[in-house]
C-alpha cells in the first residue's frame, strides 16, 4: 500500500477542492464546495476529507457525521444528489483501493462504527467510465445497501432537426400533438408558477414532497444561475409545465424536477418540453441528459413502470445509482 495522508476539509481548501472536482473523472456539481456550502451551516456536521499521495491530492470525499442511536456514522454528504469519492484522472485502481483502506483506518481512529457512500455518480455522467471505487468498496467489506434505477438519454450522434426520429412512434406523435395545440416552450424564471404544479404533481401522483420549498427553489436558482435552468411550457400565455435542469459537468445535464398541470395533459406539454430541453443540450454540446430515478414503493419490480416507459419513449436507457454501507 502506497503512503497516503488524509486531512479534514477546512474552508481554506474550497478553491483547490473545486478545481480538483472539475478536473476529476467522476465529480459533478453536487460534489463541489460551492454547492455544498449552500446548505445552512447547522444542517450537517461536516466531515469532508482530502486524500494525498506523496503530497499530491488524489481524492476528495464530501461527508458528514451522523449520530444514529449512539452510533457514529460517516455519510457521504447527505445533502447531495451524488456522493462517494471523487477520483483523479491521473491515478487508477490500485490508488483507489489504497484510498478506501486509508479511509477505513481513519474511521476506526475516529471511533466511528458505520460508513455509507450514498448515490454514487451514474456511469454515463462521469467524465471517464470506471468502476474501481465500487470494486474497492466491496473488496474491503462494504455491501450494496441500495440500488435505484435512473434513466439517461445519450445525445451523441443526434441532431436538433432530426431528433424526433430517435423517439418511439407514440412519443413522436405526442410531440406533434403539443405543437398542434399551440404549446410554446422557452427558458424562463417563473419558479413561482412552477412550484405549485410541482408540489401538486409529487403530492398527488407520487405521495412525496419536493426537496425544496418554493423560497428554497427560487434561492437555489438565483445562487447558481449558470448551472440551474427552468424550461417552461405555455398555453395561451399560461405556465402549464416545467423542467428544472442542473449542469452536472461540461458534458452532462441532470433533470432535477419535471411536472405538469394535469388539466392540460391532453396537450402533451411535457413531450414538447423534454424535446426542447434535449435540443438545448445539443446546442450547448451536452452529450448526456440524466432524467433521474423512477422508483415506486409497493411496485413488484420496485420501479414506476409508467414513468420509465415515458422516458424510454425519448430513447432513455436505465442506469444504476448505487449506495454502499459498512459496519465497522
Amino acid at each position: 500500500m502506497a503512503p497516503m495522508d488524509i486531512q479534514r476539509f477546512t474552508s481554506e481548501d474550497s478553491t483547490s477542492w473545486d478545481a480538483f472536482v472539475e478536473a476529476s473523472r467522476n465529480g459533478t456539481f453536487y460534489h463541489t464546495r460551492r454547492f455544498l456550502s449552500s446548505h445552512p451551516n447547522d444542517r450537517f456536521s461536516d466531515h469532508s476529507l482530502l486524500f494525498f499521495e506523496k503530497g499530491k491530492l488524489v481524492a476528495v470525499l464530501p461527508g458528514a457525521l451522523k449520530e444514529d442511536g449512539g452510533v457514529k456514522h460517516f455519510v457521504s454528504h447527505p445533502g447531495s444528489t451524488h456522493g462517494g469519492l471523487v477520483l483523479s484522472r491521473d491515478h487508477g485502481a490500485a490508488t483507489t483501493y489504497d484510498i478506501v483502506a486509508t479511509f477505513l483506518t481513519h474511521l476506526r481512529e475516529e471511533g466511528m462504527q458505520k460508513a455509507s457512500f450514498l448515490r454514487l455518480t451514474p456511469l454515463p455522467c462521469r467524465r471517464e467510465a470506471s468502476d474501481d471505487q465500487e470494486y474497492a468498496l466491496l473488496q474491503q467489506g462494504f455491501h450494496l445497501s441500495r440500488m435505484e434505477l435512473g434513466s439517461v438519454v445519450t445525445l451523441s450522434g443526434l441532431m436538433e432537426d432530426t431528433i424526433l426520429k430517435s423517439f418511439d412512434t407514440e412519443c413522436r406523435n405526442e410531440v406533434r400533438q403539443a405543437e398542434r395545440a399551440g404549446v410554446e416552450v422557452r427558458e424562463c424564471k417563473e419558479y413561482e408558477a412552477f412550484w405549485p404544479i410541482l408540489s401538486a404533481t409529487l403530492e398527488h401522483r407520487h405521495k412525496v414532497r419536493p426537496t425544496h420549498d418554493q423560497s428554497e427553489l427560487v434561492h437555489f436558482a438565483k445562487l447558481f444561475p449558470g448551472d440551474v435552468k427552468l424550461f417552461g411550457a405555455f398555453s395561451d400565455g399560461k405556465f402549464i409545465a416545467g423542467i428544472v435542469t442542473v449542469a452536472l459537468t461540461e458534458h452532462a445535464v441532470y433533470v432535477k424536477y419535471m411536472a405538469q398541470d394535469y388539466e392540460h395533459q391532453k396537450k402533451r406539454p411535457m413531450n414538447l418540453l423534454l424535446t426542447e430541453v434535449m435540443r438545448w443540450c445539443l446546442r450547448t454540446k451536452k452529450t448526456i441528459l440524466d432524467l433521474g430515478v423512477s422508483m415506486e414503493e409497493g411496485s413488484p419490480s420496485g420501479i414506476n413502470e409508467g414513468l420509465f416507459a415515458f422516458k424510454e419513449g425519448f430513447g432513455a436507457r436505465s442506469v444504476r445509482r448505487q449506495s454502499f454501507t459498512i459496519d465497522l
